[in-house]
């Protein structure tokens, strides 16, 4: 998971490094998104977008549970199981049936990393979830939603006609839509902080020229003042009399 996390932060700033790249917005499906997470405490990012991203899954305990038992039948690989009313048409062409332990393991370090950190994420939020997930708890994305310390964060739920872990393409053209408006409220925002900021530093630079004009300082010529040596060399005044 680590060598994974740091890949992601590497590439953020490479990004980075790149003139013409203003404004940086992680997208993250499934487990991208816990890496999004975890990526955005560590690097300054402008905003996190999550696609079904898990902190909880259905049957949690049990499958924590199912990958430190296995591995004592001598089995190193778990052949993945799927609820009736899955696409099996979009499984054919871009899943595989197996997945190592090994994996499994990391995958839920990973997901306990990401929310043991959900008060650390501060950038602005998009979670998108579907409505027929069938591997994410009902209530894993208001977890992240009410643990997250983001100022701006959106959650929305994407009706699903079959179960489905991630938006199939059919849903992605209403996802996108949402991705799109999230992004423009993001930048302006951005905009109207900058202008606060500098509005507030025009501010604290006009103070003191306001007193100025309005109090000007009295010469000292207007005050008869003695001023002598005090003791540590600075100057003190001894008497103080208008003529």
């Amino acid at each position: 998971m680590e060598r994974v996390a740091g890949t992601s932060e590497e590439e953020i700033e490479k990004i980075k490094k790149n003139p013409k790249i203003k404004k940086i917005f992680l997208v993250g499906i499934s487990m991208g998104g816990n890496l999004a997470l975890l990526a955005s405490i560590k690097k300054k990012v402008d905003g996190v977008i999550l696609v079904g991203t898990p902190v909880h899954l259905k049957n949690h305990f049990w499958i924590w549970l199912g990958v430190w038992i296995v591995p004592f039948f001598f089995k190193k690989n778990i052949q993945k199981k799927y609820p009736a009313g899955v696409n099996s048409d979009f499984l054919k062409k871009t899943s595989y049936r197996y997945f190592p332990i090994k994996s499994v393991r990391e995958s839920l370090r990973c997901i306990r990393a990401a929310l043991f950190s959900l008060k650390k994420v501060t950038v602005p939020l998009l979670i998108l979830q579907s409505s027929s997930d069938y591997l994410v708890a009902k209530y894993s994305p208001w977890v992240i939603f009410n643990g997250a310390s983001s100022r701006i964060k959106k959650m929305y739920w994407i009706k699903s006609k079959k179960n489905s872990h991630v938006l199939l393409d059919s849903e992605m053209t209403g996802a996108f839509s949402i991705i799109e408006t999230f992004i423009k409220l993001v930048l302006k925002e951005s905009k109207n902080n900058f202008l606060r900021k500098l509005k507030m530093k025009i501010g604290f630079l006009l103070i003191p020229i306001c007193r100025f004009l309005m109090d000007p300082p009295i010469p000292s010529e207007f005050f008869g003042v003695v001023l002598k040596n005090g003791p540590s060399g600075n100057c003190f005044c001894s008497k103080v009399q208008r003529l």
